[in-house]
């Protein structure tokens, strides 16, 4: 770790650590503690050690005598005299080593045991940006630190969090975006309202964006009046939704360029879009186009081309809208990709020897075919079903030499090597899964609270933010402290929730249907109220 990162983390906790040092009576020098032993106030206890079986034992305090501490690396050293709050985010924010995760889990312990209310707590050690506007979870995301998460007490605040992030506490949520209502008093509604800025909700309202889009596609794919009418009225709802997921895809891209490149579900979006867009294209187009009825038909049928060869891009997209809802889809999600992206080497070679003999092959059938249905042979041929006739029809003999070795690469060579790389990936990632759930579980819950933006609400944002583009650069409004973008942040809100008002009405009548049976249940069993 960089002495500039040690440096800063110490400046930011300095008040902490000076205040924590007063409360308990600690020196300001090692030495100090060295040649003082009777300053330490705390009982005996060892720093715990991962189990095998993942079994976490319960965390002691520090031990009496802090000669000990002096044992632990410096890194470890110099953080364990902050404040116990601030330390646990400050540990995990330095270091990725087990022996800092261990500490920070002590320092857990201790700041529990100092303290009542247990569960409040551990959401707010864990959960408050303490340190650079990160909190121990993030920081814990973010070095990776698996001690740390494997925590029964860690999975516990983040399924809690996961569940119920948003109506206990939303008010204590920094930047919180309902917060820009200053309610004065919490009440069912305004915190059930403030609750769809949580993550868990927000993936909500983009599964059912997603199936709102996936059954106008499968109702305009099945309509058998498609090259021969007008588009019917859904149909224009159905192209609305296509015009904004290109929109939205590609400011995706914009947005984060470096990590969309890496994201296989990138290039799937992104050629759905395409296809889907193409096809409405050509359709109006050829809707428009009166005066050659057989071009007109051509690029009907054409457009039509696009939208079936879009439907199953369109199935495989139901899994990324998926896949923060559930772990066992966001698993074969990370799977898969993964298997590809190792393979990509494999993949390129196979291309390049697809090229190689298609010009071979051109060149020796060119008064027979043409390059591009030799193409579609040699493709053929890739995925063996190679159209034999054909291929050695002109040149027999030098056409079937080339197209032995051909298939011999692709079926032998390159089919074996794409086999062995899946296999290696499979091997080498699947022991990692249950680290790949943790981060996944912690990652998920550990977004910040927002209204987001989905396909049935692109155009609106695209004109809020027009506006607001307008008032900062060139009126030059401070975004931070201006009544104009406070007012156009609330009308942004207001036209969400118009937006997405069916989706918040059925959750919310699902949800209190729900908490009125187990609240009925408790009463049955001789509870007074629902714990």
């Amino acid at each position: 770790m960089s002495l500039r990162k040690r440096d800063i983390i110490k400046n930011a906790l300095r008040t902490a650590k000076d205040q924590w040092k007063e409360e308990h009576g600690w020196s300001s020098s090692t030495s100090l503690l060295q040649h003082h032993p009777h300053l330490g106030h705390h009982k005996d206890a060892k720093v715990p050690t991962s189990s095998s079986s993942g079994q976490q034992q319960p965390l002691g305090p520090l031990p009496i005598n802090p000669a000990q501490r002096l044992t632990l690396p410096p890194i470890e050293q110099d953080i364990w005299k902050v404040a116990k709050h601030a330390s646990v985010c400050a540990l995990l924010a330095m270091s990725k080593k087990d022996d800092t995760e261990k500490l920070a889990l002590t320092t857990l312990e201790y700041g529990m045991k100092t303290s009542s209310g247990t569960s409040l707590v551990l959401r707010e050690l864990l959960l408050r940006p303490w340190l650079h506007n990160q909190s121990a979870i993030q920081w814990a995301i973010t070095n990776d630190c698996q001690v740390f998460l494997s925590d029964a007490r860690v999975q516990s605040v983040v399924e809690d969090v996961w569940k119920f992030y948003g109506p206990t506490d939303w008010q204590e949520v920094p930047d919180h975006p309902f917060s820009i209502w200053k309610a004065s008093s919490s009440t069912p509604l305004v915190d059930y309202l403030a609750r769809w800025a949580a993550p868990r909700y927000q993936a909500f309202i983009g599964l059912v964006c997603g199936l709102i889009y996936l059954g106008l596609h499968l109702a305009t794919v099945s309509n058998k009046d498609y090259s021969s009418a007008h588009p019917f009225d859904f149909e224009y709802g159905y192209y609305f939704f296509v015009c904004s997921d290109l929109v939205f895809e590609v400011y995706k891209v914009l947005l984060q360029p470096v990590q969309a490149v890496k994201r296989p579900s990138t290039y799937l979006s992104l050629l759905t879009a395409g296809f889907l867009f193409t096809s409405f294209v050509l359709r109006m187009v050829a809707i428009h186009e009166h005066d050659d009825l057989e071009q007109q038909q051509r690029l009907l049928m054409l457009s039509y081309d696009f939208l079936v060869w879009a439907t199953p891009l369109m199935i495989f997209r139901v899994v990324l809208w998926v896949d923060n809802l559930c772990w066992q889809v966001a698993k074969a999600r990370h799977l898969v990709s993964q298997c590809i992206v190792d393979a990509l080497w494999v993949v390129s070679l196979g291309i390049v020897t697809v090229v190689a003999f298609w010009i071979g092959l051109s060149a020796l059938q060119r008064d027979d075919m043409d390059c591009l249905t030799m193409l579609r042979h040699l493709a053929l041929g890739a995925l063996h079903s190679p159209e034999i006739s054909d291929t050695l029809y002109y040149q027999p003999l030098a056409a079937g030499a080339m197209l032995f070795v051909y298939l011999f690469l692709i079926i032998v060579v390159i089919g074996t090597l794409l086999t062995a790389s899946f296999l290696t990936t499979m091997l080498t990632v699947y022991p990692r899964i249950e680290s790949v759930r943790r981060l996944f579980l912690a990652s998920r819950c550990a977004k910040q609270p927002v209204f987001g933006v989905f396909i049935a609400n692109v155009v609106i944002e695209l004109i809020i933010g027009f506006f607001i583009l307008i008032l900062v650069y060139v009126f030059k409004v401070n975004k931070n402290d201006s009544k104009a973008i406070s007012w156009i942040e609330r009308a942004r809100q207001v036209l969400w929730f118009i937006v997405f008002f069916p989706v918040v009405l059925v959750i919310g009548i699902i949800e209190g249907i729900y908490y009125l049976v187990v609240l009925g249940r408790h009463r049955l069993q001789g509870y007074n109220v629902l714990k």
